[in-house]
């Protein structure tokens, strides 16, 4: 569903539980659909062109551990328009 909402700016997941697996689909939804096929060799002008361009994400009690965490962190590196992250309340360390 992520794929088809193109304007999407704001995204607030506050106590949804996705866990891990939910972290992973989040980040490959966002940073784009077709991403999965893609190559990294791609310029990361091509790449950033075609992400959502999310500026607020809410994640705060979601019981993710660091693994979960590390798919966000891909997430915030690849989207320089996030301005605000909340991952607060989760099971990483």
């Amino acid at each position: 569903m992520l794929s088809c909402a193109v304007n999407l700016k704001h995204l607030n997941l506050k106590g949804n539980q996705i866990g891990d697996s939910g972290c992973k689909e989040l980040a490959l939804a966002l940073l784009n659909p077709e991403e999965k096929n893609e190559s990294d060799d791609k310029p990361l002008e091509e790449q950033q062109s075609k992400r959502k361009k999310i500026e607020y994400l809410n994640l705060n009690t979601n019981i993710f551990t660091n693994i979960g965490l590390m798919d966000i962190n891909r997430l915030i590196f690849r989207n320089p328009s996030l301005t605000y992250l909340d991952v607060g309340c989760n099971r990483y360390e």
